[in-house]
């Protein structure tokens, strides 16, 4: 009995239905890494350009700096 169970889950796995279980808790994972990689990058860019101003360069670096839709002298 325990053996068809294990089959019988096994096969369900296989179906469309079971890789799209599988799959959609994939995705999720994959945009919580994205989201914790994109903080990280924002939280860096703020410490760089604190160190910046402490060396007086970073008022130059925020008025070259690309705004959020990429529009800068870059």
């Amino acid at each position: 009995m325990l053996a068809a169970r294990q089959l019988a889950r096994s096969a369900r796995q296989l179906t469309p239905a079971g890789v799209a279980e599988r799959l959609g808790g994939l995705g999720e994972a994959f945009q919580d890494f994205v989201d914790d990689v994109r903080a990280g990058m924002a939280e860096r860019e703020l410490e760089l350009l604190a160190m910046l101003e402490e060396h007086g360069q970073g008022q130059a670096v925020k008025n070259r700096a690309p705004d959020r839709d990429g529009k800068g002298e870059y």
